[in-house]
C-alpha cells in the first residue's frame, strides 16, 4: 500500500504536493486567487470522511447517505460556486 493510499503512511511532502497541484487546479477551474486556491485545497485535508454512527448521517459533517450529491459538493468548491449541481 502507498502513502497516498493510507493517511497513517502519508508525509507533510505528500499533502504539500497535494495541496499544490489542486491549488492550480482551482484557479484555474475556479478563478481562485492563489492565496485563496492554497487555503481552499489545504482544507481538504485529510481527506477523511468522518461518521458517527450514533447520529444521522449526513455530508458533509457526518459521512453520506446514498442519496446525498458528493459530486455537486465537489464540482461547488472545484469552480468557486460557478457550478451549483443538478438539483
Amino acid at each position: 500500500m502507498t502513502a497516498l493510499a493510507n493517511p497513517t503512511m502519508r508525509t507533510q511532502a505528500d499533502d504539500a504536493r497535494f495541496v499544490a497541484v489542486f491549488a492550480l487546479a482551482l484557479e484555474h477551474a475556479g478563478g481562485y486567487t492563489p492565496e485563496e486556491a492554497k487555503r481552499v485545497a489545504g482544507t481538504l485535508l485529510p481527506d477523511m470522511l468522518f461518521y458517527d454512527p450514533t447520529r444521522p448521517a449526513s455530508f458533509p459533517s457526518n459521512g453520506w447517505t446514498l442519496t446525498d450529491d458528493a459530486g455537486d459538493a465537489f464540482l461547488a468548491v472545484l469552480t468557486k460556486g460557478k457550478v451549483r449541481g443538478t438539483k
